[in-house]
């Protein structure tokens, strides 16, 4: 069986202004180039039957974790730093990179960022805790980061290299509707704590586009 990765799509700029002010701020411009297009691919990552990677990948090992109410299982956040590692070994293989050996580094925060907002919104990790509000919330803050980093992947890989307000705005507004939904259901171990994570996501994408397209 051919394993076909989960891959959302996006482009790269001077991010402050993009991330925090998606819905106000015009069309972002972006570097034009496959390599760091390919390694933000793999930063978005999938889950899958074959494996798990980047920032959905690593989101799903705490999914899973905290929908059976057990510790996080080391194989599964062991493989998404080896399939990262594979994919920008790869990607730098096969075209003229911006920057090369920045694996470890970008590896480095997506395990911060997703370690900090799991604990935010699931007090007491990293014990066991089973929690089904906690669980859809990691999910839909994994969405959102990749969605956003989605766009800046899909600038990066065409001519003028812009991605426009409304590409980060669409996430941002389903992101909401669907925490507010979530919390809706009852059961969470926080509440109204939606905008103080995807700030964090924000700043997260910030940080990632900087490091693959350096002005």
């Amino acid at each position: 069986m051919k394993c076909s990765p989960r891959v959302l799509v996006i482009s790269v700029a001077t991010l402050g202004a993009v991330l925090l002010g998606a819905a106000s701020a015009g069309a972002q411009q972006v570097t034009v180039n496959r390599c760091a297009a390919a390694k933000m691919r793999c930063v978005i990552g999938y889950t899958h039957v074959c494996g798990v990677q980047g920032v959905l990948g690593l989101f799903k090992c705490h999914q899973n974790a905290t929908q059976r109410g057990r510790f996080a299982d080391q194989v599964c956040v062991n493989r998404t730093v080896d399939k990262i590692t594979e994919c920008f070994a790869d990607a730098e293989r096969r075209g003229v990179c911006r920057t090369v050996d920045d694996v470890t580094a970008i590896q480095a925060q997506i395990e911060a960022f997703v370690i900090e907002t799991v604990q935010d919104i699931t007090p007491g990790f990293p014990y066991p805790l089973l929690n089904s509000c906690a669980a859809n919330k990691q999910k839909a803050l994994a969405e959102l980061t990749a969605e956003k980093l989605g766009c800046f992947e899909d600038a990066m890989r065409r001519e003028p290299g812009m991605v426009v307000a409304s590409c980060l705005a669409r996430p941002a507004a389903q992101y909401a509707y669907l925490w507010d939904r979530i919390e809706g259901n009852g059961g969470c171990l926080t509440l109204g704590d939606g905008a103080a994570v995807a700030d964090k996501a924000d700043s997260f994408v910030a940080a990632v586009v900087t490091a693959l397209d350096p002005q």
